[in-house]
C-alpha cells in the first residue's frame, strides 16, 4: 500500500511539473471546431458569436463574424475539419482566441494559420492582417505582426515567430483597413507552439540578426527576398520602418531593448531581439 501511495504522488508531481510546458502557448479552439452550431452562422453580433463559439469571442465594432461549414460562400471549404470563420475589415469585426495558459513574456513562440479572399471583395488586396497578444478578451492587446492579405482564393498558410511581449492570454486578429462592406477573409486552424531555444527559433526562417548588441547598423543574414522590415520598441509600440533591406541603419534609436520583424516571400514574419549600444 505504500508503494502505491508513494507511485501515485510521483505521477502527481511529475505531472505538475510538467503541465506549464504542454500548455503554455496551445489556442484551445484556434480551428473553430468547438461550436454549437449545425449550419452556417453569418453575420453574428458579437454576443452570439461569444455563445455559440466557445473559448473565442468577437468584439469588432459591427459584429459581423462568419461561422461557416457548408460551401454557400466562395465555393469554400474548411482549410482542416469542418468549420472555419470569415471576418471583415478596418476593425468592424475583431477575434480573440483564448490560451490554454498565459504566455511569459519574452518567450519566444511560432503561429502558424491559414487564410484566404473571395474574389468578389477586391479590396481585400490592400488590406493587412495584423495579429495581437491581449490580457483581457475584448481588447487588441499588443501588435504582434502583420501580413499582406492572402493573395490566393485557396488556402494560404502563414507563419511567423515572436518573442512574447506580455503575460497575455488572447491571441488576437484583425484586418487593418476595408469595412464591413467591402472587405471579408476567411480563417481556419491557427495553432502556437513554443519555440525551445533560439536555435530552433532561428531555423524556422533562416535568419540571423548581427551584431547583437550593435551601435549604428545592424545585418540580416538569410537566403530568402527581404519584403519589409519593422522595429518595435520594447513595449511593442512601432519605432521604424527602414527600406527593405540587409542592412539596417539604427543609428537614430536610443539606447535599449527593441524588436525587429522581418517579413519575406510566403508571409513568413520573423521576430528577434536586439540592444542598440552606445559604443
Amino acid at each position: 500500500m505504500k508503494t502505491i501511495i508513494n507511485t501515485y504522488f510521483l505521477m502527481k508531481l511529475i505531472v505538475l511539473l510538467l503541465s506549464p510546458f504542454k500548455m503554455e502557448g496551445q489556442i484551445l479552439n484556434g480551428s473553430f471546431e468547438d461550436n454549437a452550431l449545425t449550419s452556417n452562422a453569418i453575420n453574428c453580433p458579437n454576443g452570439k458569436f461569444d455563445s455559440i463559439m466557445n473559448n473565442c469571442f468577437s468584439f469588432g465594432y459591427s459584429g459581423n463574424i462568419d461561422i461557416i461549414k457548408d460551401p454557400d460562400f466562395c465555393n469554400s471549404t474548411a482549410e482542416q475539419g469542418q468549420w472555419f470563420i470569415a471576418m471583415t475589415g478596418g476593425g468592424s469585426d475583431q477575434l480573440s482566441m483564448q490560451l490554454s495558459q498565459a504566455l511569459t513574456k519574452g518567450s519566444p513562440f511560432k503561429l502558424t494559420f491559414y487564410n484566404k479572399f473571395c474574389e468578389v471583395f477586391p479590396n481585400v488586396m490592400s488590406s493587412e492582417v495584423q495579429i495581437g497578444l491581449s490580457t483581457i478578451k475584448d481588447s487588441f492587446g499588443t501588435l504582434l505582426g502583420t501580413t499582406r492579405a492572402p493573395l490566393s482564393s485557396d488556402w494560404m498558410q502563414n507563419t511567423f515567430s515572436f518573442f512574447a511581449p506580455c503575460d497575455g492570454a488572447y491571441i488576437t486578429i484583425k484586418l487593418k483597413t476595408g469595412t464591413a462592406h467591402d472587405t471579408w477573409v476567411e480563417f481556419d486552424d491557427f495553432t502556437l507552439s513554443k519555440s525551445v531555444s533560439l536555435n530552433e527559433y532561428s531555423l524556422d526562417s533562416a535568419i540571423l540578426i548581427y551584431p547583437n548588441p550593435a551601435k549604428d547598423l545592424i545585418n540580416i543574414q538569410t537566403s530568402e527576398p527581404i519584403r519589409e522590415v519593422k522595429i518595435y520598441s520594447s513595449t511593442g509600440s512601432l519605432i521604424l520602418t527602414p527600406e527593405p533591406s540587409k542592412t539596417i541603419d539604427i543609428s537614430r534609436l536610443s539606447k535599449g531593448l527593441y524588436f525587429i520583424q522581418v517579413m519575406q516571400q510566403g508571409n513568413i514574419i520573423t521576430t528577434r531581439k536586439f540592444t542598440k549600444s552606445n559604443f
